[in-house]
């Protein structure tokens, strides 16, 4: 039997079952989709009802079923008793990504986690994504939309300004294996200096964004601020080794950049300080041990001592560095150089 029935085309639907839309979203595809929806939920739609809902013409829903049937192969059948399309088979799929309302209010919460990195332009398109997402759920939602707002928070450190301009020539280069040439404005340099570098990955680290890659002047790699380049231009094309391995220049611990050796940490915390501490992971082989009247001995990896002293420095006279001699020194210097100044 064809799909259409004479019935079908036979009056034009209440407004009341009208479903008011934006004209933006009324395409081609999104038909498809909610045509594909309706029947696969079994609600045996008529060409009518889904013509009613998409507001268009029941023509165009007529042109859209016989697409998906000859087409597609969509096993779309007219059901006399119930007046409506259904299925014949189980087995046709759309070739679409079918989000369910609970999915997207997972993905609507990550959606507030992505705030932390709204010094980029993809974090203005983050909304738009969503958006899109929601029109195509597999089943309705009811989203507040005040509940992730007031319920549930995200607060990061503060951020680095970067130019759109920075990103949209570092993504292209990195997308075409283009090496860039650069200005990079060092802290407490006069003058920027110029470099090349065929970039291998780019990095967030805490509210900042970096570039590792080869630098062709240095002829190793190295990692860069892109809060810091500048002038950025197209300079040959490169290949990244096989070789390369990111967790060889980058941890992530404390500080992107690495130096030459790696450091066996050891810090002594007071019981004030100790709960806190024993709350996170803070490097590579952290080992914890219990002293005498509640003080603890943190001990684990590091790659950079610089942020590290600085971290220290943060818990006052409740912490204590044991080893290596080198930060024992940085932090001694630093409070040294306060005393002078308080």
């Amino acid at each position: 039997m064809n799909v259409y029935d004479k019935e079908t085309l036979a009056i034009p639907c209440p407004m009341l079952y009208c479903i008011s839309m934006p004209e933006k979203l009324k395409t081609q595809y999104y038909r498809w989709m909610k045509i594909d929806d309706e029947i696969r939920k079994g609600r045996y739609p008529s060409a009518v009802d889904l013509a009613c809902m998409l507001e268009v013409s029941v023509k165009t829903i007529r042109r859209d079923i016989e697409y998906l049937r000859v087409m597609l192969d969509a096993p779309i059948e007219y059901d006399a008793s119930r007046k409506g399309l259904y299925y014949s088979s189980d087995d046709f799929h759309l070739g679409s990504v079918r989000v369910t309302g609970s999915e997207y209010l997972a993905m609507l919460l990550s959606s507030r986690v992505f705030s932390q990195y709204r010094n980029t332009p993809y974090y203005k398109s983050l909304g738009h994504l969503f958006g899109k997402m929601k029109d195509f759920l597999a089943e309705q939602v009811e989203i507040d939309p005040d509940l992730f707002e007031t319920t549930v928070l995200f607060f990061g450190g503060p951020l680095t300004a970067i130019k759109e301009v920075t990103w949209s020539a570092l993504m292209k280069a990195i997308r075409e294996k283009q090496a860039v040439s650069f200005s990079y404005g060092k802290p407490g340099a006069e003058t920027p200096s110029s470099y090349t570098l065929e970039v291998y990955r780019v990095v967030g680290y805490r509210g900042d964004w970096y570039c590792v890659g080869k630098c062709r002047e240095r002829k190793a790699v190295r990692i860069y601020s892109m809060a810091r380049m500048s002038n950025i231009k197209s300079a040959g094309n490169y290949a990244i080794p096989k070789s390369f391995r990111l967790e060889d220049y980058v941890r992530g611990s404390f500080g992107m950049f690495l130096e030459e050796r790696e450091y066996t940490v050891k810090i002594e915390f007071d019981p004030d300080s100790a709960p806190f501490i024993r709350e996170r992971v803070w490097g590579a082989k952290q080992k914890i041990e219990e002293l005498p009247g509640g003080r603890i001995r943190l001990s684990f990896t590091a790659g950079s001592l610089v942020e590290l002293s600085m971290w220290v420095l943060s818990h006052g006279s409740h912490a204590k560095v044991i080893s290596p001699p080198e930060l024992v020194e940085m932090v001694r210097t630093e409070i040294d150089g306060m005393r002078k100044k308080y």
